[in-house]
């Protein structure tokens, strides 16, 4: 399973329509599936574009982790969306905050 935001579901449906199982989606202007290395310079491009911060890969997989347990998603389904094969590593991605144990200790106020 890869999550995706709503609006994408539908372009890649299209540019999957009629397409063998294991054809690709994601091709460079040559036709070939793109490296890690020029998917990392399209992100550095875009953040300079869109005067973001740099991230790499490695500090957004930290961040969409702790972006979702800070959610309240349960935590065996943000190991699965990572991908890891026990919790200790998906333990390692999350990054809690002193407001985040504040927040945790009000719940149980209520």
């Amino acid at each position: 399973m890869v999550p995706i935001i709503g609006d994408l579901r539908p372009l890649l449906v299209e540019a999957v329509r009629g397409k063998l199982p294991k054809a690709r989606i994601v091709v460079t202007a040559t036709g070939r599936t793109p490296s890690r290395q020029y998917v990392l310079t399209a992100l550095k491009k875009l953040e300079e574009r869109i005067g973001m911060r740099p991230w790499s890969f490695h500090s957004l997989r930290h961040y969409f982790i702790t972006w979702l347990s800070r959610r309240g998603v349960f935590i065996e389904a943000v190991r699965l969306l990572a991908g890891h094969s026990n919790l200790a590593v998906t333990q390692r991605y999350m990054h809690a905050t002193a407001n985040d144990r504040k927040e945790a200790m009000s719940k149980l106020k209520k």
